[in-house]
């Protein structure tokens, strides 16, 4: 009578055994001669398998015993068992700001484990060596979308990954195109170059007037040096701006009205007015009176019976005034300004007086 050969169960697993990870399990039971084997396993937690070489996942850290029974086809049989850990694996996890180009990008690692301690990985997609912190900062030279990939790790060899997307959006170029609107009533054409979807702009003129248009016209009531600002907004939120300053310079009453002879001064002005109409040629004037920007009167004045007529704004707070000057054929409104610098600075004007009549 011959002796029949047995299988002998013999089975390994390859590195760390993590929960909720994949292990392969590496059968290495012999074959009796002229046989075939079968296989059943049990893993510990209530599930088996009858491959040769399972793969198997543990949903939580633990022990488990892990019992293989082997087949042979000439009726032998073969048992062991082998007790494994298996390891809690990590939860990878953070967050990234999205950015507009030049702003610093903050990650914020968020990964978890019950018990233990992490180590960290990074790649930040910029072609640098992995950094190991547990919350980098990084700004990006290049506008475009980083895949940023986070590795956490126990000290067991247990792993996880994470991989976001990090978009980084450019800044729009922005610029100021002013141009007269050639009216003569102080309205400037106003242009911008910068143009794309989901833009929106703010303009701001220097007088208190604002638009939303990309390309608008505005008028000014009266003249002088004015910051514009346009600040223009992507669909990112990415913001850019720019200021320039325009000069909107009417036609001065020497140009306009010495034709006729009228003289206006001091100017500028610390207070009193002098309408001179010693060598005025024009129409009849029916009325001589000042109003400020809003239109109201503030001084009347008598009709120049002598050669001069004197008005006196010494009481009034500095500001644009409007010098009325109305004759039997049409009414010239003449800007006066003066400045008052505080208690016990003379007052200082510095605009000259000035006819509606505008240019760039």
């Amino acid at each position: 009578m011959s002796l029949l050969e047995s299988p002998k169960p013999v089975f390994t697993s390859a590195g760390a055994i993590c929960s909720n990870q994949s292990v392969t399990i590496t059968n290495s039971t012999n074959v009796p001669t002229g046989a075939t084997n079968a296989y059943t396993w049990d893993f510990g937690d209530g599930n088996s398998s009858t491959d040769a070489n399972p793969t198997h996942i543990f949903v939580a850290p633990g022990v488990y015993d892990i019992t293989l029974d082997a087949f042979s086809s000439n009726g032998c049989t073969g048992k062991t068992t082998s007790t494994i850990t298996v390891n809690e694996k990590p939860s990878a996890e953070f967050t990234g700001n999205n950015v507009c180009m030049g702003e610093e990008t903050q990650f914020v690692n968020g990964s978890t484990i019950s018990s233990g301690t992490l180590s960290y990985s990074w790649d930040l997609d910029n072609g640098s060596a992995p950094v190991t912190v547990t919350n980098p900062t990084i700004t990006y030279a290049t506008a475009k979308t980083y895949n940023v990939t986070l590795v956490a790790s126990t000290t067991a060899g247990c792993t996880d990954t994470s991989v976001k997307a990090i978009k980084v959006s450019p800044i729009p170029a922005v610029d100021i195109v002013p141009a007269s609107n050639n009216t003569g009533d102080g309205t400037i054409k106003f242009a911008t170059t910068s143009t794309g979807a989901g833009y929106s702009y703010l303009w701001t003129f220097g007088d208190g007037g604002t638009s939303n248009l990309q390309n608008p016209s505005y008028k000014y009531g009266f003249p002088g040096n004015w910051p514009v600002r346009l600040v223009i907004r992507t669909a990112d939120g990415c913001i850019n701006t720019t200021t320039t300053t325009i000069f909107v310079n009417p036609l001065s009453v020497s140009e306009a009205a010495s034709a006729k002879g009228l003289q206006v001064y001091p100017n500028p002005t610390s207070g009193k007015l002098i309408a001179d109409f010693s060598n005025y040629t024009g129409d009849e004037v029916v009325n001589i009176n000042i109003t400020d920007v809003l239109g109201r009167v503030v001084l009347n004045s008598s009709l120049p019976s002598a050669n001069a007529v004197e008005m006196n704004l010494e009481t009034y707070p500095a500001g644009i005034y409007y010098l009325n000057v109305e004759i039997t054929k049409s009414n010239n409104n003449l800007f006066i300004k003066i400045e008052d610098n505080g208690p016990g600075i003379p007052k200082k004007e510095y605009e000259n007086v000035f006819k509606p009549f505008y240019k760039m």
